[in-house]
Parts: structure tokens; sequence; C-alpha cells
């Protein structure tokens, strides 16, 4: 039996991960033998060769830590605030309401940018989602009229 493949990576490119986990192993199998060559052929301590193999990776890490801190903004730190700032203008039913919706635009995100192809089932709890919020909005807004009156 075959293992299974994400939808969301095209064909053309399913080669990347196993190239990237057999460079990685090659990598770290690597690191051993030529920290024991430089053993052999320098006159170097251990702290030398841990400070050097760091220097070496600092530009790798340096990556790493931008592209986390960016996810982390713009995928945590932002869409936090946003939501409380739109409980604090909007009052907590309404921003509720918009939050309902987002595994609905996470549907329609991972279709556009991943190319991720929508099912029936994922239609229909979208159409759930939607129907609930559109009852909740009328019943709020007969409730707010009925008031009025």
């Amino acid at each position: 039996m075959s293992a299974p493949t994400s939808p969301a990576i095209p064909s053309r490119n399913r080669w990347i991960g196993p190239l990237c986990a057999v460079v990685g192993v090659f990598g770290f199998s690597f690191k051993a033998i030529l920290i024991k060559l430089a053993y052999k052929a320098y006159p170097v301590d251990a702290v030398t060769l841990l400070t050097l193999r760091m220097l070496y990776s600092a530009p790798l890490f340096c990556l790493m830590a931008w592209w986390a801190s960016t996810m982390a903004v713009v995928s945590t730190a932002l869409p936090t605030w946003l939501i409380a700032e739109s409980v604090r203008r909007l009052g907590a039913n309404a921003a509720s309401l918009v939050g309902a919706m987002g595994p609905v635009f996470t549907i329609g995100l991972g279709a556009m940018i991943l190319g991720e192809s929508i099912h029936a089932m994922q239609l229909a709890g979208a159409a759930l989602v939607l129907t609930g919020v559109l009852l909740v909005t009328l019943r709020a807004k007969s409730d707010a009229t009925a008031s009025a009156v």
C-alpha cells in the first residue's frame, strides 16, 4: 500500500520532502565525520569547533527566526488583536458571528492559494455555517425591531 499524499502539494514537487530528509540525515552524519577529521588534522578544542559550527549555521537560523517571527505576527498576534478589537467595536455577539465563518474562509483560501479541491462535505458544512450565521443575524434584527416598537 502506498503512503497517503497531501492534496495541497503538486505531484511535481512531492520529491522535495524526501530529499530534505535524506540531505538532513547525511548532513548530521557528515557533521560527526568532519568533527573527527578536524580533531585529527588540527590542534583544535571542542569549543572552537562548536563556535565555528554555530557561525556557519547562523545565517540559516536567522532566516528561520525571521520566517517564524513573521508567521507568528501574521497568523497569531495580528489576528488575535483584530478579533479583540472587533469584540470591542462590534460586541461579542457580532464578532463571534464573523469568527464562526473562519472555517468557510479557510476552505476558500485553501482552494485559491494552495489549489486544494473542495469536496461536497466541505460545501455542506460551509452551507450550514452560513445558514446558522444568517439565522442568528435575522433573529437579532427581528428582536431589535420588536424591542424598538
